[in-house]
């Protein structure tokens, strides 16, 4: 993993092992309640501790990005009508010349 990591164009800067694909693939599976009896885990909590945070941390990061864009469409909106004052007065000072 680390040799195949040191191919990559932007590299993983962090440790890797083969152990990050059954982590991800479970955490996938807990997201959508689906843990297969094979994880060998004998407490379903503790499968559920161990992978659903990963979810809840995208969970939180995506809801974090769309009410940026949310405030930004805002702030666009409500000085819409300064830009495009700006823009007609930029366009008739110009075309006056």
């Amino acid at each position: 993993m680390q040799k195949a990591n040191t191919k990559l164009e932007k590299p993983i800067n962090q440790p890797l092992s083969s152990h990050i694909f059954r982590h991800t693939l479970l955490s996938t599976l807990a997201e959508k309640n689906a843990i297969m009896v094979r994880v060998e885990h004998k407490n379903a909590k503790t499968v559920n501790n161990i992978y659903t945070h990963v979810s809840k941390r995208m969970e939180q990061a995506t809801l974090e990005v769309l009410n940026t864009i949310s405030l930004n469409r805002k702030y666009i909106r409500s000085n819409l009508d300064k830009y495009i004052t700006i823009a007609k007065t930029f366009v008739e000072i110009h075309l006056t010349f």
